[in-house]
């Protein structure tokens, strides 16, 4: 009886540490993400298990070149399909617009950019940050980057000299 109240003990100790273990590190995400943005301070930074959330202020308000660019939803999908970052360079376009458009063209992809985006908004961010992030990712001044190897999307909005990162683990 004692052995198995250990076990189970043990067994309860091991799901709570692992549920309390971050996804990233913001050390290694700001190392990822300065080959596609110039990252000034951290405003935000939240990573469970589930989710990570971060808003950096950005010294340029601009993509630097490493990731391919899209000038088409087709031209996109082609680049996930090999499993490349893509930014969308569509202009007048929300990344929640971007996002349909993605789902009606490649259901899979779409459906993974916005599941992500969703269970980073859920897990990770409240009150105002989370709604500044629906404020971000519904506006047509935002510019959408996919990263589909790590299930991220970085949106920068350069009205605000912002970049926020998003990542579920759908």
């Amino acid at each position: 009886m004692r052995a198995a109240l250990i076990r189970l003990t043990l067994a309860l100790a091991s799901l709570a540490a692992l549920a309390s273990c971050a996804q990233e590190r913001e050390a290694e995400l700001r190392a990822r993400l300065d080959g596609w943005v110039y990252l000034g301070r951290t405003l935000h930074f939240e990573s469970r298990f589930r989710c990570t959330a971060a808003v950096f202020e950005v010294a340029l308000p601009i993509y630097r070149s490493a990731p391919a660019r899209a000038r088409s939803i087709s031209g996109a999908v082609k680049h996930l399909h090999l499993g490349r970052p893509v930014i969308f360079d569509l202009v007048g376009r929300s990344p929640d617009a971007l996002s349909s458009e993605l789902m009606s063209t490649e259901l899979s992809s779409g459906l993974g950019l916005v599941s992500n985006a969703l269970r980073a908004g859920e897990d990770c961010l409240e009150g105002e940050m989370a709604a500044g992030f629906f404020r971000v990712i519904t506006s047509e001044d935002a510019l959408l980057l996919y990263d589909p190897e790590n299930g991220a999307l970085v949106l920068l909005y350069p009205p605000e000299h912002l970049a926020l990162y998003m990542r579920g683990d759908v």
